[in-house]
């Protein structure tokens, strides 16, 4: 595991959950109940019976509960970060479905499990593959090898398009963001290249400056094609809420409480939704 993946660990290891009576006074739930929200209804947009889950990324189990109710058999959960894995397995207990839990870096290491999944679903992770070009296609052909053809890849990731410009509006250091967030250039940011370039994230109760990088959906998108697998879903978490939100009126108004405020509204456009389809 080479530094910048124990850096990743470490970071994730040390963030502590938040428990439901500390939610309601979180200066990000607004945040928080869009993303899960959104969460759910594409995990249920793409979901099959009977599923096998891969989960790359998988972090304390937070998704664990989204799947409760949805026609799962098995699950496997994936993460680099040893702590947050305990954490998962103590929210598997008492599920329908049986659950695995692997330790490893999907961007690194070679993930295998005993049965090819319907559906594999990285949600807010897998734009760390993309430190190099190396990285990203380990963790791209981690998603191809497990998936049984006719299975989908869901995704929650960064729009780089959006971090860009809003980068490229302060003159002085390229950095943005307001009391909730901020994302500050790391020298590499400012490089052509298409793979590497980090910034720190900052988000209030979440992340303190953990590297992420620039995503290049454009290449993920060419590599997935040429192993079989194209893109059937990708839209902005904006144009997805102002969606889902009247497609399932009472899920939206049972997971959504607040409305978005002026500060947590520019975090929820940072993000887009994608799936991919192996044929």
């Amino acid at each position: 595991m080479d530094k910048s993946n124990n850096s990743v660990a470490d970071h994730y290891n040390k963030i502590k959950s938040i428990s439901l009576c500390n939610r309601e006074v979180s200066q990000i739930i607004g945040v928080r109940e869009v993303n899960n929200f959104l969460k759910q209804r594409l995990i249920q947009k793409f979901i099959q019976q009977n599923s096998v889950v891969l989960d790359l990324g998988c972090g304390k189990g937070g998704d664990l509960s989204k799947l409760k109710h949805c026609p799962v058999r098995t699950y496997y959960g994936c993460d680099i970060a040893q702590d947050s894995l305990k954490e998962a397995l103590s929210r598997s207990i008492g599920l329908k479905f049986k659950t695995h839990f692997l330790n490893a870096n999907f961007a690194s290491d070679k993930i295998t499990i005993e049965e090819k999944a319907d559906l594999v679903m990285s949600q807010f992770s897998f734009h760390y593959a993309f430190s190099s070009e190396l990285s990203m296609k380990k963790a791209a052909m981690n998603v191809f090898n497990n998936l049984k053809e006719g299975g989908i890849f869901i995704l929650t990731i960064p729009d780089t398009n959006v971090i860009l410009r809003r980068s490229e509006r302060n003159a002085v250091d390229g950095s943005f963001g307001n009391r909730l967030y901020k994302v500050v250039p790391s020298p590499s940011f400012y490089t052509e290249k298409s793979f590497g370039r980090g910034y720190k994230f900052y988000l209030q109760e979440a992340l303190t400056g953990c590297e992420e990088y620039l995503t290049n959906m454009e290449y993920l998108t060419e590599f997935f094609k040429s192993k079989g697998m194209v893109k059937i879903f990708d839209t902005d978490f904006l144009s997805f809420i102002n969606t889902e939100m009247f497609a399932d009126k009472e899920m939206y108004s049972r997971m959504v409480k607040r409305v978005l405020t002026q500060e947590e509204l520019p975090i929820i456009e940072l993000y887009r939704a994608i799936a991919y389809k192996k044929n």
